[in-house]
């Protein structure tokens, strides 16, 4: 029972991280990216190329935002 304890903490503790991630990066993350998707022909005239001024992680927000 005791390892079974153990495991469920640790499985808590990547739950936690897990919802911090997408809670603190990914949301932020997805805004960052819009702004940036729909005035890329201010960046480049065939809209094809983003040029992001802060970090995010931008692959599954490009995904989402491109739909």
């Amino acid at each position: 029972m005791a390892q079974f304890k153990k495991a469920m903490r640790v499985t808590e503790e990547e739950l936690l991280w897990q919802l911090k991630d997408l809670t603190q990066s990914q949301l932020a993350a997805h805004e960052i990216v819009r702004q940036v998707f729909e005035s890329r022909h201010k960046f480049h005239l065939s809209g094809e190329l983003l040029l992001l001024d802060t970090f995010a992680p931008w692959k599954s927000a490009l995904f989402d935002v491109e739909k």
